[in-house]
């Protein structure tokens, strides 16, 4: 019997449109996911070009608890990632200031498998800018992450930069690929602040064509965060992080982003429909010879009190944007378990 974040993965899948990922690609996550523990909350990145097939895979861990096994502590950088789990528990600042760590897999290419290494991503509570700045050097140091003089330079552009009403939400280290940037993602830049901001940082590129598609994104979103990769140089490549606060049935402006997304060949309209065809809940009722063993306990303590769920939901739409390179658009798809309160008359 298994015991991993596969039990999960079996619930979910059924309902993850073929348009979205090749069978491949659903092959290497669940080789991930033998590996990892049960989370509450995952889910995929889908790319919506024609053609792009690809889903790389996310999940929400608790670091007090993670665990892989012994095979794969020949890495070192596994060994930095848990050295740093055990600094956590240790560590005052990062426990009280850490919102919720999250690793994402991007799927190897065709080579003889390992477990990947992952990026890290930090959910950050709300902070001042010298607490999210000294929080950033204390997770650095940690994971043996280098902190050069240019790299603390431009962090501290970013962070003087931010109007009021904006923050550091996120810092991700991307640490499965070569180049060695911070990635932060930053929340509360409304409408031409964004902009303003790039000119305010030195961003290198021409901040007017980027102008018209904020413009346009913000007439489908209730928020756009900025993702920046931070290193030597503040590089050309951002995100727009496009979020809607309700769900498609209550919301039509994800049928109006994503109809935007294919009249400008960002996405193909069979994975516009796929993706509105993601959210929904599902029950033991459901699928009875699916349901995680690891579960049953909750479900019986609480019994008639709640009700045990998974859940889907679009969490946000991205457009990758680089002023000499095509757009590129993706989505994000998280699910999770829960149990929800029933409430009697």
């Amino acid at each position: 019997m298994t015991k991993s974040m596969v039990d999960y993965l079996r619930v979910v899948t059924p309902y993850l449109d073929s348009e979205l990922f090749s069978l491949k690609s659903l092959g290497e996550i669940q080789k991930i996911a033998k590996y990892l523990p049960h989370s509450s909350l995952a889910g995929f990145e889908c790319r919506l070009g024609e053609s792009q097939t690809k889903v790389d895979f996310q999940i929400s861990v608790n670091p007090h608890s993670f665990k892989i096994t012994k095979e794969f502590m020949e890495s070192s950088t596994w060994k930095k990632i848990l050295n740093f789990f055990q600094d956590l528990q240790m560590s005052f600042l990062l426990k009280e200031q850490i919102k919720r760590i999250g690793l994402e897999f991007d799927l190897p290419n065709d080579q003889p498998w390992v477990l990947p290494i992952p990026c890290i991503f930090f959910h950050l509570n709300p902070l001042s800018i010298d607490e999210t700045q000294a929080l950033i050097i204390l997770i650095l140091k940690s994971l043996d992450y280098e902190y050069s003089s240019s790299l603390q330079h431009n962090l501290q552009t970013c962070y003087n930069s931010l109007p009021n009403g904006a923050n550091i939400k996120y810092v991700g280290l991307m640490l499965s690929r070569s180049n060695q940037a911070l990635r932060i993602i930053i929340n509360g830049l409304v409408n031409e602040q964004l902009i303003q901001y790039l000119e305010k940082i030195g961003w290198s590129a021409s901040t007017e064509p980027l102008y018209k598609l904020v413009s346009q994104l913000t007439l489908f979103s209730d928020m756009i965060a900025l993702a920046l990769d931070v290193g030597k140089t503040i590089q050309p490549k951002i995100g727009l992080e496009c979020f809607i606060n309700k769900s498609p049935s209550e919301d039509p402006r994800w049928n109006l982003l994503l109809d935007y997304l294919v009249e400008q060949r960002l996405c193909t309209l069979a994975k516009h429909q796929a993706i509105l065809a993601w959210p929904g809940i599902c029950m033991k009722s459901d699928h009875p010879d699916l349901w995680p063993s690891n579960l049953l306990w909750g479900d019986r303590f609480v019994n008639s009190q709640g009700v045990s769920v998974f859940w889907r939901k679009i969490s946000h739409i991205k457009l990758s944007y680089h002023s000499s390179l095509p757009l590129e658009a993706k989505a994000y798809l998280a699910f999770g378990h829960s149990w929800l309160t029933v409430i009697t008359p």
